[in-house]
């Protein structure tokens, strides 16, 4: 992001995860749709809760 500002920026912590989330399911909208993506974003939800944390294999 230096390009934005004189000097250099940096982003870290929390705002700099909201900032790659965002970019990242704008990117899924631009390749898949937005119902496709939705749903993308529901499974993944659901498998959160769904899968185990580890594998234990």
């Amino acid at each position: 992001m230096g390009n934005l500002v004189r000097g250099s920026m940096m982003v870290e912590g929390r705002l700099a995860r909201v900032i790659y989330v965002s970019l990242y399911r704008l990117h899924l909208i631009a390749l898949h749709g937005y119902v496709r993506t939705a749903l993308m974003m529901l499974v993944g939800r659901i498998n959160r809760f769904l899968r185990p944390r580890l594998k234990l294999h």
